[in-house]
């Protein structure tokens, strides 16, 4: 089985600023956004996604989840429930870890 990172998503508070940091610090083109403040989001092509909030609340980490890229969804899932993740209703490709961490299972990028 095959897994490799599809992206990464932040929740950032000074959105606009990130976005700039990311296009000018290490040279990242925007590959789409949507949404009104405050809840923009934007992708960027080398795999970072930006999500802007309000407030972090309860959350310890700007990190909100993890996609991974996987070609065996069922059986990654499985394993993961296993060991104490909690599978998503609303989201079925979605888990939680046992702290918070959600993993996001993608399709492997073509």
């Amino acid at each position: 089985m095959i897994a490799t990172i599809h992206h990464v998503a932040l929740n950032v508070k000074d959105y606009d600023w990130y976005v700039r940091f990311f296009e000018e610090v290490f040279e990242m083109t925007v590959e789409r956004q949507k949404g009104e403040a405050p809840k923009r989001q934007v992708w960027f092509n080398e795999g970072i996604q930006l999500n802007e909030v309000e407030d972090m609340g309860e959350m310890g980490s700007m990190y909100s989840h993890i996609g991974i890229a996987s070609d065996d969804w069922d059986t990654v899932i499985e394993r993961a429930v296993a060991r104490g993740c909690k599978q998503y209703t609303d989201k079925k490709h979605w888990f939680d870890m046992p702290d918070g961490f959600a993993i996001e299972l993608k399709k492997p990028r073509e």
